[in-house]
């Protein structure tokens, strides 16, 4: 695949719908290259331009988190889509500013500053590592 240059967004951009587009972009980008693409990515964050015509961002992002299966505060824990956080994790850094970090990265500032278990955390690097070398083969 041809090398895309992605936009970085800052913090405040980041309720806009160019952010979200080149997220997804991003997204979509990334679950194929490593080569785990599925249907459903084609949905990936689509109620959030939508909830931001009518809601304040920071109560779209915490209504986003906790219903959506690959953000840590998903309500539901065991059913979490690890596979969707390590893509979404992964092309974080692609489009966010403040956000130049890999999904491996992300999961030890996480773990460090308490926002991430022990246990989440070994769930999340063993699924990385199967991720990684399915992306070299």
């Amino acid at each position: 695949m041809k090398p895309i240059k992605y936009p970085k967004f800052t913090k405040e951009q980041r309720s806009t719908f160019p952010y979200w587009f080149w997220h997804w972009v991003a997204f979509n980008r990334t679950a194929k290259e490593w080569h785990v693409w599925k249907f459903h990515h084609l949905f990936h964050d689509i109620e959030k331009p939508f909830l931001r015509l009518i809601l304040p961002y920071k109560k779209v992002q915490e209504l986003h988190r906790r219903n959506n299966k690959h953000h840590l505060e998903y309500k539901h824990p065991a059913h979490r889509n690890w596979e969707d956080m390590v893509i979404d994790w992964e092309c974080s850094g692609l489009t966010k500013v403040a956000c130049p970090y890999d999904a491996i990265d992300e999961a030890n500032i996480k773990l460090h500053d308490g926002s991430m278990s022990y246990d989440d955390y070994c769930t999340f690097v063993g699924v990385w590592r199967m991720m990684y070398k399915n992306k070299h083969k």
